[in-house]
């Protein structure tokens, strides 16, 4: 062996392990990224919508070969992620979403709508209390195991990010899109609460996504349908709006989603929030010092495209420095967008790197380098006793009496009459009292006056010792219930049916009852907005839900 060899070969051995030991301190996200190709990277910037039931896609999208054309958009565009939007039992999405793994070059995110856990989409899932609810719990580690138990059950079914929690500040009763999604009116007492939720679910391995920045609880225009407006200064928007977002900072959020209104106060221009530089890069990335993963709101939705072409949309989101782009209308015109964009120099690759390797970095965290795979869960995995039992302690520590000015409770008359106005999926309350009390039972209608039901209701009210009126509100986003509506409502009518989800006919039997309001117990299932409703009644009994755990809830403060 000559001397050069010999010296090459000692190099060799020398250096060799040098090598291996910085590859070793290499991630896998920037390892990932450094393999990538320009065009797989542009996919990466995407989480497109995901669906299970082609019924459903044809329904509400008009498309039904979705699937078909999701898994041309992994194994062609290597999209980055998916989220899971309608209805669907639990092992179909799990199935579903191994599906789609199963053909992608690299590990898929799934994030989904999971606000009160699992029932939000998944009709086998378990719900708990919506935000509005969780605002009246005083005891915060509650919310943190509601958190918690909501990303063990997460995991379970293959879901990566949870679309949540909602951070906005609701202080418009008459807010079309967040209003009983928000944990209250208060700032500090929003921000504590999302806190509290951020904990558990990151706790638990799950990567939180909290929503609306900058803010969407003061709106009447729900952005699914048209382009809401924000007219406050910007004192008020860092008191008010803010503070949840910059608290959720502190607490180490990995994803912030922004949302699509416009803001003045930040962006002079008539841009909106989640499509404005000042508002993404200037305002939450640097002056805010945020520096997980940016989503932008769904650009699929009316509050963008009635305005904008699809192109326009997914360069200015890019642009205004979102990370990653969700649920862009058309996906191939988008993806073709960015990559025109990236041919003519309006956006550089440097950028796209940044953002990718973002979202690479978020997929390490969440062991997505490790296992993309979930196991099939079955129905005892997701509803455990524990789960129940948390599920019970909620309800019960939000559920309480109101006034009890004639001290009607605890309840001491053996003849009573249980009123119900609307519909429950469960007749918990009712069971429990005829199970202490002689109680006769009267159901109303919501939409239309049941007259005979009423008649029998007013002949007999004078032998009631005590009369429970149970008042379960329309759920006021349902469109099949908003259709029950006549055209020729007045509009004072309407307003109230889509806040609240008090009909005119409701309204009016609860106005016809005042005579009796001193035998009468007013038990509300509904948003804490309708509570003007029932001022001219002494007894009342919040219960926020028409859920069986929040009956039984009224029914223990009752007796």
């Amino acid at each position: 062996m000559g001397f050069s060899s010999f010296y090459s070969s000692f190099l060799l051995v020398i250096f060799l392990p040098i090598t291996l030991i910085a590859n070793e301190n290499i991630s896998w996200a920037e390892r990932t990224l450094a393999s990538m190709s320009t065009d797989e990277k542009i996919g990466q910037l995407f989480m497109i919508a995901g669906y299970v039931d082609s019924e459903f896609a044809a329904k509400e999208i008009g498309n039904p070969h979705i699937i078909e054309e999701i898994e041309d958009y992994i194994t062609r565009y290597h999209v980055g992620g998916i989220a899971f939007v309608g209805p669907s039992l639990s092992q179909s999405q799990v199935s579903f979403a191994n599906r789609y793994q199963k053909i992608s070059k690299y590990p898929i995110l799934i994030a989904q709508d999971l606000e009160w856990g699992l029932s939000m989409r998944l009709k086998d899932g378990m719900g708990f209390p919506k935000n509005i609810t969780l605002g009246a719990i005083k005891n915060n580690d509650l919310i943190y195991q509601m958190g918690l138990e909501i990303g063990r059950q997460a995991k379970l079914i293959g879901v990566h990010m949870n679309l949540s929690p909602v951070l906005d500040v609701n202080t418009e009763p008459e807010n079309p899109v967040i209003n009983v999604r928000s944990f209250g009116s208060t700032p500090q007492e929003v921000a504590r609460k999302g806190r509290s939720m951020i904990r558990g679910l990151q706790d638990a391995g799950i990567i939180a996504s909290a929503k609306h920045f900058p803010g969407l609880g003061d709106i009447i225009v729900d952005p699914h349908l048209g382009l809401p407006y924000c007219k406050h200064e910007k004192k008020r928007l860092e008191e008010i709006e803010l503070f949840p977002f910059i608290e959720a900072i502190k607490e180490g959020v990995l994803s912030i989603q922004t949302e699509h209104l416009i803001i003045p106060a930040f962006e002079d221009l008539k841009i909106p929030a989640s499509l404005s530089q000042k508002v993404v890069q200037g305002l939450l990335k640097e002056k805010l010092g945020f520096r997980g993963l940016v989503l932008s709101g769904a650009l699929r939705m009316k509050a963008l495209t009635d305005f904008m072409s699809e192109e326009e949309i997914v360069l200015r989101a890019f642009l205004a420095g979102s990370d990653m782009l969700l649920m862009p209308q058309d996906f191939p015109k988008a993806y073709n967008a960015l990559k025109l964009a990236l041919k003519e120099g309006k956006i550089n690759e440097k950028d796209i790197d940044e953002r990718v390797l973002t979202i690479l970095k978020l997929k390490e965290k969440v062991n997505l380098d490790l296992d993309r795979f979930a196991a099939i869960p079955n129905k005892n995995d997701l509803h455990t006793a524990s789960s129940q039992d948390l599920r019970i302690k909620l309800f019960q520590e939000a559920v309480s009496i109101l006034r009890n000015e004639r001290k009607l409770i605890p309840l001491s008359q053996e003849n009573a009459a249980y009123v119900q106005l609307g519909e429950a999926s469960t007749l918990d309350l009712l069971n429990q009292l005829k199970l202490t009390l002689n109680t006769d039972s009267y159901f109303c209608s919501l939409d239309k006056k049941n007259i005979i039901e009423e008649e029998r209701l007013f002949k007999n009210m004078e032998k009631y010792g005590v009369v429970i009126l149970a008042i379960f509100p329309a759920d006021p986003r349902r469109i099949a219930e908003i259709r029950l509506m006549n055209e020729n409502k007045q509009k004072e009518e309407l307003r109230h049916f889509r806040v609240h989800g008090i009909t005119d006919s409701l309204a009016s039997l609860i106005r016809e009852l005042k005579p009796y309001e001193q035998k009468i117990i007013v038990a509300y299932f509904g948003n804490p907005f309708g509570l003007y409703f029932f001022d001219d009644y002494s007894t009342l009994i919040m219960g926020y839900e028409e859920d069986s755990e929040a009956q039984i809830a009224s029914w223990n403060l009752m007796r």
